[in-house]
């Protein structure tokens, strides 16, 4: 009876230690697709079209590769960017157990989702005389949550006139008006509207507005 009962319990043993096995080897063959080898990894992209040049045997489809600062996988002969390494999980169901097993799989960023890579900074042209306080450049982008963000400081020779424009897709259906300081803890406000214009009011050539931290929906 004894024996019987520790046959079994070998047996379980057994098996227990093959799935998880199976599972590590499966994980890793998963995760070795999307190392970034010290060859992979680029200063900048010249860098990288210079090694490919030189190396075409190793440009094979979802090749994961580093790129400065960023990723990028090459999908269907164009190198994408991507901000993240995906994690999938998935059910493995068993004859005796089911497990969630975490794989790693590197995938081309859904564009509409949130995760996707952050876009550089804009430098709009300045316009009605209004320049940049040194040190503090006047910027513009979108974020990866769909708002539009400035940032830096102007000085303005008129207390209400158009600073720049914003580009399409970085507009608003409606005018929105949005406090701002002109570093001397007086409210002023900057406002944009549907064609992009922006405008900038208690700016003057001695006193600057500081535009860092307005954000709103780009709507347009």
């Amino acid at each position: 009876m004894v024996d019987s009962i520790m046959n079994k319990l070998e047996k379980l043993i057994f098996n227990a230690n093959n799935k998880a096995t199976r599972n590590e080897a499966q994980i890793n063959s998963l995760a070795s697709k999307t190392v970034v080898t010290l060859n992979h990894q680029f200063t900048d992209v010249t860098a990288r079209d210079t090694y490919f040049t030189a190396n075409p045997t190793e440009l094979v489809d979802k090749l994961f590769i580093k790129v400065g600062t960023g990723y990028q996988q090459y999908i269907e002969s164009a190198w994408q960017d991507v901000d993240a390494v995906l994690i999938e999980v998935f059910d493995q169901v068993d004859d005796t157990q089911t497990a969630l097993n975490k794989t790693w799989s590197s995938s081309k960023i859904d564009s509409t989702k949130a995760n996707k890579v952050q876009e550089a900074w804009i430098t709009p042209t300045l316009l009605n005389g209004f320049t940049e306080v040194s040190g503090f450049p006047v910027r513009y982008r979108k974020l990866t949550t769909g708002e539009v963000e400035f940032k830096g400081r102007l000085y303005g020779t008129s207390l209400s006139a158009q600073a720049f424009i914003v580009s399409l897709g970085y507009r608003t259906l409606v005018e929105l008006n949005i406090p701002i300081s002109n570093g001397y803890d007086l409210v002023k406000n900057v406002s944009i509207n549907s064609v992009g214009s922006v405008w900038v009011r208690g700016a003057s050539s001695t006193v600057w507005v500081d535009l860092t931290g307005v954000k709103y929906a780009a709507e347009a």
